[in-house]
């Protein structure tokens, strides 16, 4: 089964099931397996209906071999207990919220809610499929003596309120439902957290119980209205008044235009004009050169004293170029190229080809009596002809023991 395929079977939730939890092996059995599973959400919601799904998609690939029998949060355990009521047996399968258990297995709270954690629900596919999270995830599950199938990834959050809510500030000394790292969070903010288990919100809501509350389920908070030709029109939700409002009439774009976009969109901006900047100033001509370490200089029969170099010269530029090789502050050295016939003493021209490192052996002659140090530092110059550009490099001429 590919990957792919993988991920559209097990569209379930964080689902722990017990240890032999084994989907191939029960689709081979010759007897029928009944398992029981409780969901995390009641029933008719937008995450219920997934569950369904899943079982049954389980029993269509096991040919009804693998019949699992669906419960709504709830049902069976209360939902916030399910993860302890699996371990025991009391049933196979669950959907739960790994923030539930975050304060006993700590791991937990980065595969449950994680403030100011990644903005894009795609970021969060990709550390579980492709960074190893499912991997970490299925091992801290191990622990416990149960098996981690799959997530289900949500976005940002919503936050049902009662109270009305402009800063952080308001938050302060209210009761508030968060689970997982988020509590340890809003209880530093001044929060009265509440782990509340998910189906239990709303009615904590509506009986004072919590004043607000984070859950994901946008369908359990909408209101949807049949026209005269029985079809359904664009979902409407309820505004801070408690009025339905059509989802689609207006655009928000303080939800768009955010102060982290902003911020993003400024430091991307700044990198690119910083990098072009770069390119448009950076030098297109660069010179290294190397001295020859054995010997470090040669005794000539003349007596003049050689010391050998290999030059190198980057072109960045698209195109050939016609280069100039200097030396300065070595009064009365010989410039000598071997490749070159006939070149003068004092400057040679070189030409670049298009993008290219050239390379060139240079020697250098002096007489030992215009020396007074046995190393005596002096630079390689080399400039375009037909430009400004230039560049150098600090060398040194070795003489040895100057007598």
């Amino acid at each position: 089964m590919t990957d792919l395929k993988r991920r559209r079977f097990l569209t379930a939730s964080a689902l722990g099931g017990a240890a032999t939890l084994a989907m191939p092996a029960v689709a081979r059995a010759e007897e029928t397996v009944q398992w029981r599973m409780q969901a995390l959400w009641d029933g008719g919601t937008t995450p219920f209906e997934f569950e369904k799904k899943f079982v049954e998609r389980v029993a269509e690939l096991t040919g009804g071999k693998f019949d699992i029998k669906l419960f709504s949060a709830g049902q069976l355990v209360p939902a916030n207990q399910a993860f302890d009521a699996v371990r025991s047996g009391a049933f196979q399968m669950m959907k739960t919220f790994d923030g539930y258990e975050a304060g006993k297995i700590p791991s937990f709270a980065f595969t449950s809610t994680i403030p100011f954690g990644f903005p894009d629900p795609d970021q969060y596919e990709a550390w579980f499929y492709e960074l190893g999270g499912l991997d970490m995830a299925r091992e801290a599950y191990g622990k416990a003596g149960l098996t981690y199938v799959a997530p289900t990834v949500y976005g940002e959050e919503p936050m049902h309120s009662t109270v009305k809510i402009e800063s952080i500030a308001d938050m302060a000394g209210k009761k508030g439902r968060f689970v997982g790292l988020a509590s340890a969070v809003m209880g530093d903010l001044g929060v009265a957290v509440t782990p509340m288990a998910t189906a239990e919100v709303y009615s904590g809501l509506e009986k004072g119980l919590i004043s607000y509350a984070t859950l994901n389920d946008y369908n359990a908070n909408m209101a949807k209205a049949v026209n005269a030709n029985g079809e359904i029109e664009p979902g409407r939700i309820r505004n801070s008044a408690g009025k339905l409002v059509d989802t689609l009439t207006h655009t928000n774009w303080r939800s768009i235009i955010r102060v982290r976009t902003l911020i993003y969109i400024f430091v991307w901006a700044a990198i690119g004009f910083a990098m072009l900047g770069v390119l448009l100033t950076r030098e297109r001509l660069d010179l290294n050169v190397l001295h020859d370490r054995n010997p470090l200089f040669v005794t000539l029969s003349d007596g003049s004293i050689r010391n050998g170099y290999t030059v190198k010269i980057l072109n960045m530029m698209p195109e050939p170029r016609l280069i100039q090789l200097t030396i300065e502050g070595l009064p009365g050295a010989r410039l000598i190229i071997p490749d070159i016939k006939d070149n003068p003493e004092d400057a040679v021209l070189l030409p670049a080809e298009p993008d290219q490192l050239e390379t060139v052996k240079v020697f250098l002659s002096m007489d030992p009596k215009t020396l007074t140090e046995s190393k005596t530092p002096f630079r390689f110059v080399v400039q375009d002809i037909n430009g400004s550009e230039r560049d150098d490099y600090d060398a040194v001429f070795e003489a040895g023991e100057i007598k």
